[in-house]
């Protein structure tokens, strides 16, 4: 077995729990489902290892967005049709005649801040208002060529300032179009990420919540930057005496504490449940830095470089190639 942060944690798990058969009580959250993946290979050769002569039940994993969905009753709406309803408000308090395949990518984009308005726990209708007054002070600063390509777009002909004017009148409705798309959500039970976990944290003592997480554990495992949203429920857990909490802290992230400042507050509230730090049972990576006169010369090279080094000897479940830019990915699978 290596011992990597999943194989320390699932351990930790194993002697917390007083061996494996008893670890059908736990519920497992990740950051992603992925994680999960690791965890059963790891408890697969603690099984094979121990010849268990009967079957056992794993404990559950789930990612937070799941578990989340797990304890609310909202449910979560397609893509299509809550952009085409936002659509038809949207041109309900608009006097534009912007075509649908035109507002797809700026209703996605709504939809995505509405739900993340929720995630940080602040009154929605606030920050729409304060958005709008923010939008009115701001200069269009729109040259030609992109007034020209917006014109093309919104269908409209005009100057700077009726360009100005057209994404004014926008801000200056965003809070009524928030409002009553919420409502809309709420009369038919839908509710996006934000809304859903919210809803789990106002509702949390009523039973229908308190009845699935009862005689269960939840160990957190391998996040970093916490939303407030997730922050307060994590908090409910750990008020409850349900909770353990796995930190990936690595005493390399320490290069630069801006980026991982998180982590440690988030270990003063929520204290490492390691019984050691797992720094001290990991091994000091080895790094080797390689000049590349070009973003397509970097991901050529990754082949090569995978098979000059022993790299390539570890399964591929064991390797893993991090891209800086996402516009590199095809360049990359391509050499591979």
């Amino acid at each position: 077995m290596d011992n990597s942060f999943l194989q320390i944690v699932t351990d930790n798990l194993i002697r917390k729990a007083n061996g494996i058969t008893e670890l059908g009580k736990y519920t497992l959250v990740f950051p992603m489902q992925r994680a999960g993946l690791f965890v059963k290979q790891y408890l697969s050769q603690v099984l094979q290892q121990s010849a268990q002569p009967k079957p056992i039940t794993l404990p559950r994993m789930t990612t937070i967005d799941s578990l989340t969905d797990s304890l609310c009753p909202m449910q979560n709406e397609d893509e299509i049709s809550a952009i085409c309803r936002l659509y038809q408000i949207y041109k309900k308090h608009t006097s534009h005649s912007l075509p649908i395949d035109a507002f797809y990518g700026w209703g996605l984009q709504l939809l995505n801040d509405f739900s993340s308005v929720a995630m940080a726990s602040v009154k929605g209708d606030d920050i729409m208002r304060c958005t709008a007054e923010i939008n009115r002070y701001e200069n269009s600063g729109i040259d030609d060529e992109t007034r020209e390509r917006l014109e093309k777009l919104l269908a409209i002909e005009g100057n700077k300032d009726s360009i100005h004017d057209y994404f004014a009148s926008l801000w200056e409705n965003l809070p009524a179009i928030y409002h009553e798309f919420r409502e809309s959500q709420e009369q038919q039970n839908l509710g996006s990420q934000g809304d859903r976990t919210q809803w789990v944290i106002q509702h949390w003592n009523d039973d229908c919540i308190q009845t699935k997480i009862k005689d269960r554990q939840y160990a957190f495992i391998g996040f970093n930057y916490l939303l407030t949203a997730e922050w307060q429920l994590m908090k409910l857990f750990h008020d409850n005496g349900q909770a353990l909490f796995y930190w990936d802290d690595d005493p390399s992230f320490e290069l630069d504490g801006n980026v991982y400042k998180y982590i440690h507050e988030n270990i003063r509230h929520f204290p490492n449940a390691l019984d050691c730090p797992a720094e001290e049972k990991r091994k000091v990576p080895q790094t080797t830095v390689v000049a590349c006169q070009s973003d397509a010369a970097q991901a050529q090279f990754v082949h090569d470089w995978l098979e000059q080094t022993q790299a390539n000897s570890a399964p591929g479940d064991k390797t893993a190639i991090v891209i800086a830019k996402e516009s590199l990915l095809q360049q990359v699978v391509y050499a591979l």
